[in-house]
């Protein structure tokens, strides 16, 4: 049932139980470009996510409230009074173009045949799948990686490989030596720096131990280039566990951790960057990436100065919304007069070192 709006309201009110999902999922993206709202929060349907993210998209407010509201501007007309026939053309046409420039960025990060494979497992066919797993090849030189059916696996691959998140991190293959990929998740980052570095050695930390199993699975064909661990980078010496309470979108790539408490089992080791530089033998780490879901506010609050002058370049996707803090603020203090020149990359901070300075520096 979609929604009506009164001739001389300025608002209306719409109770979630009245419009079903795929009619909540397009009414909802249609009134978040004309006005703010907030939605009852009785599921997480895919229609849900939608309608709010397109609101945040054009900065409008929106959240979480008892029903859906939309606050209509003055001089806005009613979406729901165009021609259904129109409202529905209209959604066709955006879903053409989102999946039309998906396709296309696709085929130009993969070619043509890896992205028929990518876009295979992305629609759950069995191109390409062996068991509950898909083989993916990112790169005519790179081997093929593994990606679990049905889960977060397609998305980190398609921000690595497809939307090329890391492609701005770095610098020239001959000055790359060490790279320490914190939070490597099933070593999709790891592999990227890997094919791209060929002369660097690798340090994998990763602590969800599913993760970890494919993480070992998409190294082993680098060797001894690249080290997995099973742990969690930290400030100091600790055991720590997964966090079983629901991070994110509770999937595969949001694993938080957390210390142990007394009597826990399944605990794992904490570990600091500056003891994995150390048992590197390495005097420097050139890329330090790190995607840890809110633990670098802990990493980067005590104890960092010791090793940071002796990294050239951080890759760090930092998290405010968690039980952490403020992972911004601990991050940029940290950094503060180290002379990172700092940029944004999508959901990446980059900070980099001049070459000239990384020169001095090892003088």
């Amino acid at each position: 049932m979609a929604a009506q709006l009164p001739s001389q309201q300025s608002s209306i009110t719409i109770g979630r139980n009245h419009i079903d999902d795929r009619t909540f999922e397009h009414e909802t993206r249609d009134l978040a470009q004309h006005g703010s709202f907030s939605v009852a929060a009785l599921d997480r349907t895919p229609g849900l996510a939608s309608g709010l993210e397109c609101a945040r998209e054009r900065g409008l407010p929106c959240g979480i409230g008892a029903e859906l509201r939309i606050d209509w501007p003055a001089v806005a007309g009613s979406v729901s009074q165009r021609p259904r026939w129109l409202r529905l053309a209209r959604r066709m046409g955006r879903a053409v173009q989102r999946r039309t420039r998906a396709v296309t960025a696709a085929i130009g990060s993969l070619g043509p045949r890896r992205a028929m494979r990518f876009w295979a497992a992305r629609r759950g066919l069995p191109l390409g799948r062996r068991g509950g797993r898909y083989l993916l090849s990112p790169a005519p030189a790179a081997p093929p990686l593994a990606a679990r059916a049905a889960s977060s696996d397609l998305d980190v691959f398609r921000n690595v490989f497809v939307e090329r998140a890391y492609a701005g991190v770095g610098g020239d293959a001959d000055d790359v030596r060490l790279v320490v990929d914190c939070g490597a998740n099933v070593g999709y980052a790891s592999a990227y720096f890997a094919v791209r570095y060929p002369r660097a050695e690798l340090i994998a930390v990763e602590p969800d131990a599913a993760n970890y199993e494919m993480l070992q699975v998409n190294t082993a064909p680098f060797g001894e280039r690249v080290r997995a661990l099973r742990a969690a980078v930290w400030s100091a010496p600790a055991a720590l566990v997964i966090d079983e309470g629901v991070y994110g979108d509770g999937r595969e790539w949001s694993r938080q951790v957390r210390e142990a408490r007394p009597g826990e089992s399944d605990c794992f080791a904490a570990v600091s960057v500056e003891t994995l530089l150390r048992d590197s033998g390495h005097e420097r780490i050139s890329i330090l990436k790190v995607d840890i879901e809110g633990a670098e506010a802990v990493v980067f609050a005590d104890g960092c100065q010791a090793w940071l002058p002796r990294v050239d370049s951080i890759a760090i996707e930092l998290h405010s919304d968690t039980s952490f803090g403020d992972c911004h603020g601990v991050f940029h203090r940290a950094i503060a007069g180290e002379g990172f020149t700092v940029s944004q990359s999508g959901n990446l901070t980059i900070c980099r070192r001049e070459r000239a300075a990384q020169r001095s520096s090892r003088s």
